[in-house]
C-alpha cells in the first residue's frame, strides 16, 4: 500500500486555508446581507477573489504533488514543494485581502512551483 503522507499533510493544510477563505466570504455575505443577488463591495470582492484564486490553483498543485509522491520523489523535495505551495497560497491570500504588494511575489512563486512540478513530472515520465 502506498502512503502519501507528504501530500496528505500539505493537501490538508491547503484545504484548511481554502475553507477559512470560504468561511470569510460567507461571514462577509451574512454581515453585509449580500447573497446571490446584489453587487459585492470592495471588501467582499477581495474575499471572493482570495477564495476563488485558491480554489483555482490549489487542486492542480496538490494533484501534481500527489503524482510526484506516487512516482517516488523523495521526502525532502516533496516537503519543499508542499511547503512552497502552502506558504505561497497563504501569502497570496493575505496579499489579496490586505492589498499588499506581496501579492505579486506570492503569485509568481505559486506559478513557479506549479511549473517546476510539471517539468519534474515530465522528466520522471520520460527518463
Amino acid at each position: 500500500m502506498n502512503h502519501v503522507w507528504v501530500t496528505l499533510l500539505y493537501g490538508s493544510l491547503c484545504a484548511l486555508l481554502v475553507g477559512a477563505l470560504g468561511g470569510n466570504v460567507s461571514r462577509l455575505r451574512i454581515a453585509k446581507k449580500i447573497y446571490l443577488s446584489g453587487a459585492p463591495d470592495a471588501e467582499l470582492t477581495q474575499a471572493i477573489r482570495a477564495h476563488g484564486n485558491a480554489t483555482e490553483y490549489v487542486p492542480l498543485q496538490i494533484l501534481l504533488l500527489l503524482l510526484l509522491e506516487l512516482s517516488g520523489l523523495g521526502g525532502v523535495a516533496l516537503h519543499l514543494l508542499g511547503g512552497v505551495i502552502f506558504l505561497s497560497r497563504l501569502v497570496h491570500a493575505g496579499g489579496v485581502l490586505a492589498r499588499s504588494p506581496l501579492l505579486a511575489a506570492a503569485a509568481a512563486v505559486s506559478y513557479a512551483v506549479t511549473f517546476v512540478m510539471a517539468i519534474w513530472g515530465l522528466v520522471i515520465h520520460f527518463r
